[in-house]
């Protein structure tokens, strides 16, 4: 005849606290209380300290800082100051922190209103 549920199908087992218990679940902890199975992960890696820019203002006489408006693209500004837009994402104004790395998105085909890069000053 069967079980004696009723003619209902029971869902899977659960555990104290209502979370579902799965074999795999079950599998895993008599593993880890008998000491086998995985190696322990290893200690993660130190992450790179993060180059700020410069505050503005203290950019050489050569450089000016260039807040982005809404509209904006990289090419347009590279146009108004007689570079090319791949030169201006990699310029650096002398800092060592290319452009790239002073956007949020770091990517070129991102930019935001607000976000302050290093042009060459016009005439210089």
């Amino acid at each position: 005849m069967g079980c004696n549920c009723g003619g209902r199908r029971r869902g899977p087992a659960k555990a104290k606290r209502g979370k579902v218990v799965t074999s795999e679940s079950r599998a895993a902890a008599i593993t880890r209380r008998a000491g086998i199975g995985a190696a322990p992960k290893p200690a993660p890696k130190p992450q790179k300290p993060v180059k700020r820019p410069p505050p503005p203002g203290r950019t050489s006489a050569r450089v000016a800082p260039y807040t982005v408006i809404r509209g904006d693209t990289m090419a347009e500004i590279a146009r108004r100051f007689g570079m090319t837009a791949k030169e201006l994402v990699k310029f650096d104004g002398g800092t060592g922190i290319p452009n790239i790395a002073r956007l949020r998105s770091k990517n070129a085909h991102i930019i935001h209103p607000g976000e302050v890069i290093l042009v060459p000053r016009k005439g210089a």
